[in-house]
């Protein structure tokens, strides 16, 4: 067994308990990166992600509709082998997104933003295995889970699972206020099992807010035999919507067992 754990509280991308010698984290964006996409250490790790409704070609000329999702996460890049059980464990709070205005200043990372609540964008914060580096590439394999924040609600959901998961209670979004004192953490889990003797049903994604919790299971075959999982970490990503969304995480844990 091995388990890697960081309290970002303390500020870093250095672990706190790691297998000698400890391996930092490295941040990793999208393609496209807006000058105010940024991660800052403040009582934890904020990572903001900002998308534009328009950008430049690159030759120049009138600019034109951005229809890519945008990230930003911090990753573990050490190769897990094939053949164990791995599970990833991230603890966050304060969401926060804005929609539908430029963003023209960075943003404050205080603690009195406004609350979350429905808008005009999707985004999500997520645990994952990747193949390839920190860098979030199309082409890279992920298993996730992410706490997705849509206009009716907040859904735990698995991209490319096929799982259309129902969202949760309503309530959530007042609980996840970045107004709250002190704030409320919401955890996210994956868990992925490449044992041989592994059920078809292979990887679980669970979400917790306060006292309401989800989960389900789905089988993940994405990482082919013997492919080692090259990255592991959080991210925070805008799927659709011109605006900004941040969010802060408190701790990361990533847990290996044969």
């Amino acid at each position: 067994m091995s388990r890697a754990f960081y309290d970002f509280t303390l500020g870093g991308y250095a672990p706190d308990v790691a297998p000698s010698p400890g391996i930092a984290l490295q941040e990793g964006a999208s393609a496209y990166r807006h000058p105010y996409t940024q991660t800052k250490f403040w009582q934890g790790m904020t990572l903001t992600v900002v998308r534009p409704a328009t950008v430049s070609p690159p030759g120049g000329g009138a600019p034109q509709p951005f229809a890519d999702p945008v990230s930003l996460g911090a990753f573990l890049v050490d190769p897990i082998p094939a053949g164990g059980q791995v599970r990833l464990r991230a603890v966050f709070e304060r969401p926060y997104a804005s929609f539908g205005a430029p963003v023209t200043h960075p943003p404050h990372h205080g603690p009195h933003l406004p609350p979350v609540g429905p808008g005009t964008g999707t985004w999500a914060v997520g645990v994952l295995l990747k193949s390839g580096t920190a860098a979030d590439v199309k082409a890279d394999v992920r298993c996730a889970a992410t706490c997705q924040f849509r206009p009716t609600g907040i859904r735990l959901n698995a991209p490319g699972s096929g799982v259309n998961h129902a969202e949760v209670d309503h309530r959530s979004y007042a609980d996840l206020s970045p107004w709250s004192s002190p704030p409320v953490p919401f955890v996210l889990e994956i868990e992925l099992d490449r044992r041989p003797t592994a059920p078809p049903m292979n990887a679980r994604a669970r979400l917790a807010i306060g006292e309401v919790t989800d989960h389900f299971e789905f089988a993940f075959t994405g990482f082919a035999a013997g492919q080692a999982i090259d990255a592991a970490g959080v991210s925070v990503a805008i799927v659709n919507g011109d605006g900004l969304a941040m969010v802060r995480v408190r701790s990361f844990e990533v847990l290996v067992l044969p």
